[in-house]
């Protein structure tokens, strides 16, 4: 069974940028943690800043809790996660390479704020962002 970006939405209860951009950099950090493809939730926890929907992705991908130790909010981290599965110790950093989209970002999060944004936006930003693993940078 395959989690879809409309899963989430259902979880977090809205789409944006920070869900796709979340969901994305998550994807690449977990094929490195899980080559084959199979993702152990009891096995995953995740680091990421204080966005509420970072860490929404974070905790519906990784499993990670708060209460339990396994989601973390560490404020200085920008567009990065920290992934680590508990069984093999390996950890990975996800960052987003500087410059790809910022301006594109701004414009679009400055939209949702003042309520200015139509399903096309939305479906402009989740094909954009479609193509975001060849943007993010993996740190073991």
């Amino acid at each position: 069974m395959s989690i879809m970006l409309k899963d989430i939405i259902k979880c977090h209860g809205h789409a944006c940028d920070g869900l796709v951009t979340a969901a994305c950099a998550l994807a690449v950090g977990l094929k490195e943690l899980y080559p084959d493809g199979i993702i152990d939730r009891t096995d995953t926890g995740g680091i990421s800043n204080n966005s509420p929907c970072y860490g929404d992705v974070v905790a519906y991908l990784t499993g990670g809790r708060t209460r339990f130790g396994t989601q973390k909010i560490a404020p200085h981290l920008a567009n990065e996660f920290i992934l680590y599965r508990f069984s093999t110790r390996q950890a990975v950093k996800v960052s987003l390479k500087p410059g790809v989209f910022p301006d594109e970002v701004a414009r679009f999060e400055s939209k949702i704020r003042q309520g200015k944004f139509t399903i096309e936006d939305i479906r402009r930003c989740q094909q954009r962002n479609g193509t975001l693993p060849k943007c993010w940078l993996i740190n073991p």
